[in-house]
């Protein structure tokens, strides 16, 4: 698979939902968010934990990882994980979403 640079996780997101050729209100309402939130994210905007979870959970085949930081692929291979790496994966999720919590949701102004 070809890798795709993307400077920031805004991109990365329009990359994405470019990818599965879906519109930005369809991704909306597959998510579950509200109205023109992904949109006002793509342009520039804070997307939150919440929705990060949701996104996930939604699309399993997106790698978080690289939405987030843009390290590794795009994509999660089908079935290509055993056990302990996909709970190596689901661990290091965890990390990252408590770190993004402690950062910006126990102490939002640093």
């Amino acid at each position: 698979m070809k890798t795709i640079i993307c400077k920031n996780p805004n991109e990365r997101l329009a990359h994405f939902i470019e990818h599965l050729q879906m519109s930005v209100s369809r991704f909306e309402k597959e998510t579950g968010s509200s109205v023109s939130s992904i949109a006002r994210f793509i342009k520039g905007n804070d997307l939150g934990i919440k929705m990060l979870v949701r996104i996930s959970e939604r699309f399993p085949q997106l790698n978080v990882d690289w939405l987030i930081t843009g390290r590794g692929e795009m994509l999660v291979a089908p079935n290509s994980l055993s056990e302990a790496e996909l709970v190596e994966s689901i661990s290091q999720l965890k990390r990252i979403v408590g770190y993004l919590e402690d950062t910006f949701i126990r102490n939002p102004l640093g």
